[in-house]
This record gives structure tokens, C-alpha cells and sequence, in this order.
């Protein structure tokens, strides 16, 4: 029988984590960094395609990080709203 201890943990919010991605749905080759908020994750990719104008990446995805550690896509690569 599990501790109560161990209930209450699966009872608290977990931390969220996001990695973005490129239109492969790979890890993205240049921002490949963890987040602690999709807004983190967004203004990098925001602020690195200002400065990179390559049409080829310019389509970026965000995947979040389960509590079972598994990846799952939460947007789908696509080119970032101005």
C-alpha cells in the first residue's frame, strides 16, 4: 500500500517543462533549451528568428514534458504570429 506521503505528491502541481521543435518535430537544432514557460519558450524562438531569416526554420513547435517524462506535442510546428 502506497504512503500517504507518496499520494500527496501525485496530488501537487507539477513544474511544466517545454523544449521547442522544428517542422521534423525534432528537438529545434539551435534553441534547443528547456523552459519553465510556454512564454520563455515562445519570446526565444520569437527573438532568434529576428535575427535569422531562413524560411526553412522559421516553422517552430513547443512540446511539453509529461510527469512520466515523456514528450508530447502541445503546437505544432508552424511559423510564429508576429
Amino acid at each position: 500500500m502506497p504512503s500517504h506521503s507518496l499520494l500527496a505528491q501525485f496530488g501537487q502541481p507539477i513544474a511544466k517543462r517545454y523544449r521547442l521543435i522544428n517542422a521534423s518535430f525534432e528537438v529545434h537544432p539551435h534553441l534547443d533549451a528547456i523552459y519553465d514557460s510556454l512564454e520563455d519558450a515562445l519570446t526565444d524562438a520569437a527573438a532568434w528568428l529576428a535575427s535569422h531569416t531562413s524560411s526553412a526554420q522559421a516553422a517552430i513547435g513547443v512540446e511539453v514534458c509529461t510527469r512520466s517524462g515523456e514528450w508530447r506535442t502541445l503546437r505544432q510546428p508552424a511559423p510564429l504570429a508576429a
